[in-house]
């Protein structure tokens, strides 16, 4: 099964970025949580998906610079922290995380795309 090899490959993925930054690699596994199998991580993508969002479409309507900087940096800080945590909690493999960011960010995309072919078509 091709499944079987992607979950080794994140499993030697995770044993790599556990040795690089001092992780406690020891310390638990999501497979060892006993939770089912989940791809992407919901947390992830709904996060990126609902912040990124908001950002992408409030900073059409911003007229400053800085404060369009400041509602992606905040949008994508909390985004960062959320998927980060389902690695800290041992719930989710690294790619879980990834894949779950690149669905909403891709939403995110899409949306501020759509909204950006509505405002040029109006003015």
């Amino acid at each position: 099964m091709p499944l079987r090899g992607f979950a080794a490959s994140d499993a030697h993925l995770w044993s790599w970025f556990c040795s690089q930054t001092g992780w406690p690699h020891g310390r638990c596994t999501p497979s060892e949580k006993g939770q089912s199998m989940s791809f992407p991580s919901g947390h992830a993508a709904n996060s990126a998906l609902v912040y990124l969002t908001i950002a992408a479409l409030a900073s059409d309507v911003e007229p400053g610079r800085s404060a369009r900087i400041y509602i992606m940096a905040v949008a994508m800080t909390l985004t960062i922290l959320i998927g980060l945590s389902r690695l800290y909690l041992c719930v989710h493999w690294p790619s879980d995380v990834a894949a779950g960011w690149a669905l909403g960010a891709g939403w995110a995309l899409a949306w501020r795309l759509a909204a950006a072919r509505y405002l040029w078509s109006t003015s």
